[in-house]
């Protein structure tokens, strides 16, 4: 049952105390009442409650644990600690209240050498958790340094057991671009999406653009002519193209605006490099389909959004979905280990011709 009010609270308190038989009964119902004050935030109740339970269950480390909740809340936080280290001393195994811990004493001041021992405690007992991971890279950057290094072991040696885990691909690219490491942060990059495809999930997908923007925008007065640099641009093409769907899917409008904006901006700054027969033309090409048919998707999203007439934003959709449909596939290239023997962009533009072609 959810509890909305106080005076329902105290209605139902008032009924089971009375039901109570003796004082050390009443005093055992101190639990039960203690969490109904808890769910509705009367946290000095519900403090009073299981303060009461506790002096007659003084060795029950459920209710040290819920004490320590409560405090918490209030963010008193070296009093939830206290309560937590005695719940532990009565229940060692509760691994997941070390990580509680080791939290809170980061959040606090990752400066403190408890915090230090409580991670590492938690690291030791939780190998492996993602959460565990996370607070020991925080400790890591406020080390000096050696600490680039330590960290950078510690994201390889995880990344090993969980290659396809999408946090930890990203954190190690960080680290690459925090220390300017471009190059290494585009292999990495390039050898990830073997295992996550772009559209894995949005943080992935930006990550992707952003690191090899900016390794283009570095090496571009230098490299420019190069096929390396040339295939680095053809995947930073496909990767914002995903971008712009995933952030369809999940923004608003003026998100949708912005992404749709800067890609049309980014075709237009390839043009200079475009050459026939190569694969940066064939990927330009692809995008420009690519443009025309998110256009179109905007021009409804507008319209659902009411900032534009149907009638007006259906016209204009059915012309930009046209213009998509239009644009040629692609020559069929086959792609070693590919059982369709399709490549990535010709898949796309068969999913564009489907998707352009029902939308007229």
């Amino acid at each position: 049952m959810a509890w909305r009010t106080k005076p329902e609270v105290e209605r139902y308190v008032a009924f089971v105390r009375s039901a109570a038989s003796s004082p050390r009964e009443k005093s055992l119902k101190g639990f039960i009442c203690a969490k109904l004050y808890f769910e509705i935030k009367e946290y000095e109740l519900a403090k009073r409650y299981i303060s009461t339970y506790l002096s007659v269950q003084e060795r029950d480390p459920r209710a040290h644990r819920f004490l320590g909740q409560i405090y918490e809340a209030q963010d008193e936080t070296e009093k939830a600690v206290g309560c937590y280290k005695r719940s532990l001393e009565l229940n060692p195994i509760q691994k997941d209240l070390v990580l509680k811990i080791a939290e809170l004493f980061c959040n606090k001041d990752t400066s403190d050498g408890r915090a230090k021992y409580w991670v590492e405690k938690a690291a030791r007992l939780l190998p492996g958790n993602a959460a565990a991971l996370r607070l020991k890279e925080k400790l890591q950057e406020y080390k000096v340094e050696d600490g680039w290094n330590e960290l950078f072991y510690v994201s390889q040696a995880e990344l090993h057991a969980r290659p396809d885990d999408v946090y930890l691909n990203i954190r190690l690219v960080a680290l690459y671009r925090s220390r300017n490491k471009l190059q290494d942060a585009v292999l990495h990059v390039q050898e990830a999406e073997k295992k996550i495809p772009l559209e894995t999930s949005l943080e992935w997908c930006s990550c992707v653009v952003k690191t090899l923007e900016e390794y283009l925008e570095s090496a571009q007065n230098l490299e420019s002519n190069t096929r390396n640099w040339r295939a680095i641009k053809s995947g930073h093409l496909l990767a914002h193209s995903s971008f712009i769907k995933m952030k369809f899917a999940s923004g608003d409008v003026r998100q949708c605006r912005e992404a749709l904006e800067s890609f049309d901006r980014l075709l237009h700054s390839v043009k200079q490099y475009v050459r026939e027969a190569e694969e940066l033309s064939h990927t330009v090409l692809e995008m420009k389909g690519q443009l025309y048919m998110h256009a179109g998707t905007f021009l409804l999203k507008l319209a659902q959004n009411s900032e534009v007439q149907w009638s007006d934003a259906c016209q204009l959709a059915a012309l930009c979905y046209l213009k998509s449909f239009n644009v040629p596939k692609p020559k069929s290239k086959l792609t070693k280990g590919d059982p369709a023997g399709l490549d990535k962009l010709e898949m796309l533009a068969c999913d564009r011709k489907s998707q352009s072609g029902n939308m007229n």
